[in-house]
């Protein structure tokens, strides 16, 4: 098993159809899958348990709030620690998986061996660059907001136009982080904006295929691992309607129960994430290869180096 060859690379930039750019970003977990379990788990353990705190905090004023009539501020707050720890975590899923990407192209051995150390300059340099690309998604997401809500108002017929503006703006944004995060060269954020619009467009069904097919395949695996925590969660609530007027407590044991469920509902959250933000990534690599030739230039610069 030691002599056997090393599998050949998967390369970012090719040209793919539909089916391979799937095919690709599977082989690359089924490659990797170690090495991304381990960093994946170290970095998002204890994003999911403040997640999990969170959640359960929130859903717990919820339905105190329904039951009571009334409103409390701490569901406020722990629906805004929800989200904000959601939005900590989707940054930090992009960062590992396209830190991991490209120390496996730069390396002749892919991640084979790798440790912390390996990856630390790559993934800083990629976070501190993941927060530019925040902004930059934040204010296009605020922008592509106003005109929806523009086009919701102006008539209701044209709420149904305002949807379709919405959608057929996504799907090119999609390709913003990977091209933003991976591109060494990378332009600047406008700069690379435009560039997702304008190719993002043009290859826009297979770039929505790419979506759609991954975003049912994550939504599955965030469905089996929340199953769990949901069905716990409805006996809790439901005992406590029945029972709880009446002086009867849940079982301390049922509540930690709760809450270590809850864990593994918000780490198969990005669990599942991780598909869709790989094959992305393929995504924007076939595109780049489809209209920029990006291989074929770097085998004539390795040629001239010769």
């Amino acid at each position: 098993m030691e002599n056997m060859p090393p599998l050949p690379k998967i390369e970012l930039y090719a040209q793919r159809g539909f089916g391979e750019n799937v095919t690709a970003t599977c082989n690359f977990i089924t490659e990797n899958w170690r090495v991304i379990f381990k960093y994946f788990t170290l970095i998002f353990l204890p994003v999911t348990i403040l997640q999990a705190f969170g959640i359960n905090a929130y859903m717990s004023s919820f339905f105190t709030r329904a039951m009571s009539g009334g409103g409390e501020p701490s569901g406020l707050l722990s629906g805004l620690m929800f989200i904000v720890v959601m939005l900590v975590g989707s940054f930090l899923l992009s960062s590992l998986m396209y830190s991991l990407m490209q120390l496996y192209a730069d390396r002749p051995e892919g991640l084979k061996g790798i440790v912390f150390a390996d990856l630390r300059p790559y993934l800083w340099r990629i976070f501190k660059r993941g927060l530019k690309a925040m902004l930059y998604l934040l204010g296009v997401g605020i922008l592509i907001g106003l005109l929806a809500s523009i086009f919701a108002l102006a008539a209701p017929l044209m709420s149904f136009l305002s949807l379709i503006v919405v959608l057929v703006c996504i799907v090119p944004l999609s390709l913003f982080l990977p091209a933003y995060l991976l591109n060494r060269d990378c332009p600047g954020g406008i700069t690379t904006l435009t560039w997702c619009f304008r190719n993002g467009l043009r290859f826009w069904g297979s770039t929505f295929l790419v979506m759609l097919v991954t975003g049912i395949l994550s939504s599955f695996i965030q469905g089996i691992l929340s199953i769990p925590w949901y069905a716990v969660y409805v006996f809790n609530v439901v005992f406590d309607m029945q029972y709880g007027a009446q002086g009867v407590e849940m079982s301390p044991g049922l509540n930690v129960l709760v809450f270590f469920l809850a864990i593994i509902q918000a780490y198969g959250t990005y669990l599942g994430a991780i598909l869709p933000a790989l094959a992305m990534a393929y995504q924007y690599g076939h595109v780049r290869e489809k209209v920029e030739a990006v291989s074929v230039d770097d085998d004539i610069q390795r040629f001239e180096q010769l």
